[in-house]
């Protein structure tokens, strides 16, 4: 490939956060596709291509295309508050900054809870 190095994660080792689940397959569903086969895009000038911060999980650029710079909000500094999918807050998370959710402790107790939510997929995986 023209001697580039193409590396599928080149983050992961510098973000432990970086992580993906491995129930989600390819199984060839068109709405999917976004997730495993992403052609180049081009980004036009004040526009930024948007990826959430669970990426198996997330629907964003790959899906409704770039934002605007206008509607941006900012960058994140700490989570001011945090609920899991029972509506119930997590205290471990509150007042923490991404890289504190880095800590080796918050990413064993973040995929603890992904293992234990996703053991019922209701068969979307």
């Amino acid at each position: 490939m023209n001697e580039k190095l193409w590396v599928k994660n080149p983050y992961m080792k510098k973000h432990p956060g970086i992580h993906h689940d491995d129930k989600i397959i390819n199984k060839g569903h068109p709405q999917m596709m976004p997730l495993f086969n992403l052609a180049p895009i081009r980004v036009d000038a004040d526009y930024y291509f948007m990826m959430g911060d669970n990426r198996d999980h997330s629907n964003d650029s790959r899906f409704w295309g770039p934002v605007p710079y206008e509607n941006i909000e900012g960058t994140p500094w700490f989570i001011y508050f945090s609920i899991d999918e029972n509506w119930e807050i997590r205290w471990d998370r509150m007042g923490k900054t991404p890289t504190d959710l880095e800590d080796p402790r918050h990413l064993d107790l973040a995929k603890k809870e992904r293992l234990h939510g996703d053991k019922d997929d209701h068969g979307i995986y």
